[in-house]
Order: structure tokens, then C-alpha cells, then sequence
């Protein structure tokens, strides 16, 4: 959806896929790889975005309730709780793009 409406998008398994010259100018994750909701990796999956693309913003996609629960404590630009509307998203990336 998000190259239909005009954007470059790689994707990539993990972040240790990206190209070492990667310099996205936006990353979306998931934590549906934590196999249940767990606080400390969530933050430091994110750290680890955070030290890799220190200025890029950051969406989480996530199911986890307790996630959406400590929005503002995930360190994260925004925060969709799945399922959302594709336009959601689309309205969020130019969001932060904008900037």
C-alpha cells in the first residue's frame, strides 16, 4: 500500500538485514516476533533501531494490549494497534515525513 501511494519501501526480515548503508528515512516494526508481549525486549528492540537510525522516526505495529498501554514509555514516534485501517498508517508515515 505504502508504494502505491508513492513511497520507496525495503523490507527486510530484521534490522541486522538492513544494507550496512541503509539510511531510511522511516522504520515500521512489529513485536509480533516477541511471542507474547515483554517490555524489556520491546524497548530494546527499539533502542537498537534508535542507536542504528538515531534521527529516523519510528511506527510500532503491534496486537500487544500492554504495549498500547505504555505508549509514551515505548520510545517510539507513533503506535498502531492492529488491526488498523491501511489509511491509518498511510495518514501516520506522512505524519512523520512531514516533519
Amino acid at each position: 500500500m505504502l508504494s502505491d501511494e508513492g513511497y520507496e519501501v525495503i523490507v527486510v526480515e530484521g534490522l541486522e538485514d538492513a544494507a550496512a548503508d541503509a539510511g531510511p528515512d522511516l522504520v515500521i516494526t512489529d513485536l509480533a516476533g516477541l511471542h507474547g508481549y515483554n517490555r524489556r525486549l520491546a524497548l530494546a528492540l527499539i533502542g537498537r533501531i534508535q542507536q542504528r537510525f538515531p534521527v529516523t522516526p519510528i511506527i510500532v505495529c503491534t496486537a500487544h494490549e500492554q504495549a498500547m498501554e505504555e505508549i509514551d514509555r515505548l520510545g517510539a514516534d507513533a503506535v498502531l494497534h492492529k488491526p488498523f485501517p491501511i489509511e491509518d498508517l498511510i495518514d501516520t508515515v506522512a505524519r512523520l515525513l512531514a516533519r
